[in-house]
């Protein structure tokens, strides 16, 4: 008796499926030509330390708010394991506070002990992983003021305590919930946005004053984590493009360059940006979000720096995703709402481009698997 390959190193079976999202070949070509032809560049593969994702497109982080005392449920394996069979390059989870008080909402997912960490891997990177997925979560901790003092009476050794704690959570992350890479959240008015914008940080310390002190804690932060995870484990981060104000000395967006300047030397890889519509407001040097990825790439570039960029977008095609891609401007699409339209997103912008991408090797069977996805049952009689 015969039975289908599994996955390895899973507890439970699933078929062994190839790298999904990955580009075979235009549909027009035929076999003997598949080869002879460039993917398109959003199939293109993209080596990030090392991680080799099959496509750059990267599945956004969304508030779901569907967690219980902060575990994830069935619901966090049915959401991330139907977007993790579909091949994006990148799977990126909601946002995980690293400390009880740092959480948006009572239903946000926590990641701050180990009961928390092995529910996160056995409900949702363990499948993942099985699809041959990459993972990762994007970690914060929000300012609520009900709960948490602001940042001007902390004092340094919560500072240094907090920047501890991320350490610990992110090794956690990545050796027990064993996910493949990790996103800072630092926008959106969680601790390290509040740290970095002038509109927020009222310290009288180090820590404030000019853009190199306001962005001390950040870097420490940041250098901690490397130091609590593998050499070869990416780093993202999340950040602000400027602050929403009129304000005087407000974050500019020449201000996030230099950090993401620095960011890179602190051995930063990813830099996601949520890039604010100014609508009426007069934002000081303020540049549309292409414009600002293009100076943000050209001083990059005059350092001998380097940065994966992308940017959450409203992008639904995948002419939209190719152009941008092909701009240079972004080197991975981000996308949210979109997934949740669309969940086949993935083989949508394939089909648009004409070509063919591997998908799970039990939506292509239609009948009884042939030879080459099966292997002999070792219970099987001899």
């Amino acid at each position: 008796m015969q039975s289908v390959k599994s996955a390895p190193n899973v507890s439970f079976f699933t078929p062994k499926q190839p790298i999904l999202g990955k580009f075979v070949k235009y549909l027009e070509d035929s076999e003997l030509t598949s080869t002879e032809r460039t993917p398109p560049l959003l199939f293109t593969p993209l080596k990030i330390r090392s991680l080799t994702i099959p496509n750059r497109i990267t599945v956004s982080p969304m508030c779901t708010y569907s967690s219980i005392d902060s575990y994830p449920t069935p619901f966090h394996t049915v959401h991330y394991g139907s977007l993790s069979m579909r091949g994006p390059g990148l799977l990126i989870t909601e946002c995980a506070s690293v400390c009880e008080n740092g959480k948006v909402t009572c239903n946000d997912l926590g990641l701050w002990n180990d009961s928390l960490a092995k529910e996160h891997y056995s409900k949702i990177v363990e499948f993942a992983h099985s699809q041959n997925c990459n993972i990762g979560v994007q970690l914060g901790q929000f300012h609520n003021k009900d709960i948490v003092p602001p940042i001007e009476s902390w004092s340094k050794e919560q500072i240094i305590d907090t920047i501890k704690e991320w350490g610990q959570v992110c090794k956690r992350a990545t050796d027990m919930a064993q996910y493949d890479f990790i996103e800072i959240q630092a926008s959106h008015g969680h601790i390290i946005d509040q740290f970095i914008s002038p509109l927020w940080n009222h310290r009288t310390d180090e820590y404030n004053g000019e853009l190199q002190d306001r962005t001390r804690f950040l870097f420490q932060l940041v250098d901690e984590i490397r130091n609590n995870i593998p050499k070869e484990v990416p780093l993202f981060i999340r950040l602000p493009d400027c602050d929403k104000s009129e304000k005087e000395g407000s974050l500019t967006q020449k201000d996030t360059i230099k950090i993401c300047v620095e960011l890179a030397k602190h051995g930063v890889d990813v830099v996601d940006f949520v890039c604010v519509n100014p609508g009426k407001l007069n934002l000081r040097s303020h540049k549309p979000r292409l414009e600002f990825l293009q100076d943000l790439k050209q001083i990059l570039k005059s350092k001998d720096l380097s940065l994966v960029v992308g940017s959450p977008s409203k992008i639904s095609t995948a002419k939209e995703a190719e152009a941008l891609l092909q701009s240079g401007l972004e080197d991975i699409i981000l996308i949210g709402s979109e997934f949740l339209r669309n969940p086949v997103l993935v083989t949508e912008f394939a089909y648009q481009l004409g070509v063919k991408i591997t998908q799970p090797v039990q939506y292509s069977w239609g009948f009884y698997p042939s030879e080459k996805y099966l292997e002999t049952s070792k219970s099987a009689p001899k």
